[in-house]
């Protein structure tokens, strides 16, 4: 069995392949939003993945693709020589949870359902709706990663570009609902 392991970025992600002598075949950069893509032409691997925002929806790529996934903990990646040396390279992160994965069979952190991870963000998102409207717009964007799309880097916080495969597709005017009467939004609906 392959071992494959991505270190995950929020526009690139580095790849490391190795077979389970430890030999490395394959090493490269892969844009974030064609993983699902990449991990669908590849054999039947072990995909471990550092515990972050898109790690989840990357993870459901993975194990629809057939392969077998290990979310690791951060805590537990930072042990396992991660970022050794303060010298932190997207390649040597991957390159090093790759050769972990070869020697140890890596535990994983739970993978929610999809429904599950919906849900909790919708809770995340009432609870934090009308408290304070200038950080309304952070919280979307913090939200984007994790439900599998990006936010506009310039311009209206209120545009979502959708990945390929979006986990949670909620619209910007659902997002943006508060109860402060004096809060306004591109939308209208507040008004």
């Amino acid at each position: 069995m392959e071992h494959l392991a991505i270190d995950l970025g929020g526009r690139e992600s580095q790849i490391c392949v190795r077979r389970s002598d430890g030999e490395i075949i394959e090493e490269r950069r892969c844009r974030t939003v064609a993983l699902a893509t990449y991990l669908a032409g590849r054999p039947r691997s072990r995909v471990v993945i550092e515990t972050c925002s898109e790690a989840f929806g990357v993870a459901d790529a993975a194990l629809e693709a057939g392969h077998e996934v290990r979310v690791v903990p951060a805590t537990l990646v930072r042990s396992l020589g991660v970022g050794a040396r303060r010298l932190k390279t997207d390649r040597r992160d991957a390159r090093v949870l790759s050769e972990v994965s070869c020697r140890v069979d890596l535990p994983s952190v739970h993978v929610p359902s999809p429904q599950a991870r919906e849900r909790k963000t919708l809770c995340g998102m009432r609870r934090s709706v009308g408290r304070r409207p200038d950080k309304d717009g952070q919280h979307r964007t913090g939200l984007a990663p994790r439900n599998g799309a990006t936010t506009a880097r310039r311009g209206c916080g209120d545009v979502y570009h959708a990945r390929p495969s979006p986990v949670l597709r909620i619209p910007a005017s659902e997002l943006c609902r508060t109860t402060a009467s004096h809060h306004r939004c591109a939308h209208g609906a507040h008004r």
